[in-house]
């Protein structure tokens, strides 16, 4: 127990360092995103007559965060706010963090989502059967560098979006291939799994538009893999507990009727300039490699350093192939349904897309986290023998120094702004603190330290503490 509290406060020490690099409005779209919690909060009249109010810095990475004065009222502009697009659970959270200022405000939601990543994280592998914790670590590791980070970190509802699916896998493939239901401890867990899989499926329906079908494909890949497909097995299991599954399906497929249609009739009111359909097959492919080793971080304006990308890249991809060395029936069928029900989405979301180059790559991260966790589990119940000790941890490092990079450059362009001059460790341990930085009682320079030194100890105390615990007995 005393090494889970200091991973998690490492962990939400790595966050907070995150939340503490830039100002009030730096994740997409903040500016429609702040003024409907407080639209939902009851503190302002949202109204779709009019434009939103531009945030200065965005779309241009040479203009530093200092610019923008929005965070300084004590509410946002409500003007050009289309409500209904998203589902109302987010944003009825988020106003109870609402502040005196906006960027006080924004402070107090980037904390809380740190906080509640922390939660998630620790659950969803606690949670698990042992003999996939270590895949389930993992696959929170290597997908959430740089783009997972800045989103958990930020007060987006891509956050919450990402969150829920990233973290449901786990216990509900847990639950579905659970030996024995009897007994305190087993009705204890069988609960516990219960309440986790409904809570991080709520999150995640009431955030986005999108994740109903983030949430369909990721269950249904799950069911695959668990199902007792040989009539020998259906005796020996109680398979009651596969209505689980379909009542995740229909919350999704709700949630899918409910908020989609009309988010796409008031964005489909141009004419669309549709890809043609190579185009459409490549662009899907290759979603990951642009999530991974392409990030464009806060408005598509702050990219990170080449190195830090070939660490994530290889990382995640060097995983999956790790991962592929264990093969088995169950585990390829819902890794093959996972792959190409995934990809026949993305393929479509881009063919009807009226304007393909504005989908924002972070709408589609968090297919990343099943892909790469499903690819990683081991024969269930057996002690996992991949990746070893050694590739863990070096995994664990090289995303490390990843998150260190990507947090220095994202320091940069908010503090000096990405000029074209050489970037440095310098130019933020020299900083002067900037007025719009609330978030941290240190300066950007110690802020980066400890937070990237902690995001380290948190990768590593993470993997260590897994695998010290891969053959605790099965549940």
């Amino acid at each position: 127990m005393v090494a889970i509290v200091a991973i998690g406060l490492a962990l939400w020490a790595a966050l907070a360092a995150w939340a503490a690099s830039s100002p009030w409005g730096s994740a997409p779209d903040d500016d429609y995103h702040t003024a409907m919690t407080y639209c939902a909060a009851g503190e302002l009249d949202c109204v779709r007559e009019g434009k939103r109010e531009s945030i200065c810095y965005a779309l241009r990475s040479e203009v530093p965060g200092e610019c923008d004065l929005t965070g300084e009222l004590s509410a946002p502009p409500g003007e050009g706010i289309i409500e209904g697009w998203y589902p109302p659970m987010y944003y009825a959270v988020a106003g109870v963090f609402i502040d005196d200022t906006v960027a006080g405000t924004a402070r107090n939601i980037r904390l809380a989502n740190a906080a509640l990543t922390v939660a998630l994280v620790i659950g969803s592998v606690a949670l698990s059967r042992p003999s996939i914790r270590l895949a389930v670590a993992l696959s929170w590791l290597v997908a959430s560098v740089p783009m997972g980070v800045f989103l958990f970190g930020s007060m987006s509802p891509s956050a919450w979006a990402t969150l829920g699916v990233a973290s449901m896998w786990g216990p509900l493939l847990s639950l579905l291939t659970m030996p024995s239901f009897r007994g305190r401890a087993n009705l204890v867990t069988l609960v516990a799994r219960l309440a986790f899989i409904e809570v991080a499926v709520l999150l995640s329906l009431g955030s986005r538009s999108e994740p109903p079908v983030y949430i369909g494909i990721l269950t249904a890949a799950v069911t695959i893999i668990a199902f007792p497909w040989r009539p020998a097995e259906w005796r020996r299991r109680r398979n009651w507990i596969f209505v689980v599954p379909v009542l995740i399906g229909v919350q999704a497929l709700t949630f899918l009727l409910t908020f989609t249609s009309a988010k796409i009739s008031d964005r489909q009111s141009g004419a669309p300039d549709p890809l043609g359909p190579w185009e459409v097959a490549v662009d899907a492919l290759a979603l990951p490699a642009r999530l991974l080793a392409d990030p464009l971080l806060g408005w598509l304006d702050t990219p990170s350093p080449p190195l830090a990308r070939a660490l994530v890249a290889g990382a995640y991809f060097g995983s999956i192939l790790i991962g592929l060395g264990v093969l088995y029936r169950r585990k390829v069928a819902g890794l093959a349904f996972y792959f190409l029900a995934s990809w026949a989405f993305v393929a479509l979301v881009l063919a009807s897309a009226s304007a393909p180059g504005q989908l924002q790559p972070r709408y589609f991260l968090p297919l990343l986290f099943g892909l790469v966790g499903i690819a990683l589990l081991p024969v269930l119940g057996q002690r996992p023998t991949a990746p070893t000790r050694v590739q863990a941890i070096i995994i664990a490092i090289a995303l490390g120094g990843a998150n260190l990079l990507a947090l220095l450059w994202n320091n940069v362009r908010y503090l000096d702004g990405l000029d074209g001059s050489p970037i440095s460790a310098a130019r933020v341990l020299d900083a002067a603190t900037p007025a719009w930085w609330h978030s941290s009682p240190f300066d950007p320079g110690t802020t980066w330290l400890l937070g990237s030194s902690a995001f380290l100890a948190a990768a590593v105390g993470g993997v260590l503490l897994t695998l010290s615990v891969a053959d605790e007995a099965e549940s």
